[in-house]
């Protein structure tokens, strides 16, 4: 029963500090099913992508892009959405406007608390 306790009170604090903000949207990539999640990172103060294979089991393939693995970034968390913009006009991929507003906004607010599903 102790762990109960310890338990909830991190759940607590972390809802009332979360991290990160959370946009998704879905769509096709190569015929195949993807989920791209962008937002802010509010410890870091940047901005982040991660594009998912929906249609994946396997965990060491499940990322078509991750800007962790991204070497080619000026950091880990840009300041800037225009990496990802670029990396995603690369790709072919077309988001909506209304998820690249969301996400700018989150950045210049230092929101960590805001989940959007886009479609």
């Amino acid at each position: 029963m102790p762990y109960q306790n310890i338990l909830c009170v991190n759940l607590q604090e972390s809802e009332e500090n979360p991290a990160m903000s959370q946009h998704y949207f879905e769509t096709i990539y190569q015929n195949r099913p993807i989920e791209i999640l962008m937002g802010w990172d509010r410890p870091s103060q940047g901005y982040y992508m991660v594009i998912e294979w929906s249609d994946e089991d396997d965990d060491e393939q499940i990322y078509l892009y991750n800007h962790v693995n991204d070497e080619d970034l000026p950091e880990p968390f840009p300041k800037t959405l225009a990496p990802f913009i670029g990396k995603l006009a690369v790709l072919g991929i077309t988001i909506p406007s209304k998820m690249l507003q969301g996400v700018l906004a989150d950045g210049a607010s230092n929101v960590g608390n805001r989940t959007e599903y886009h479609n």
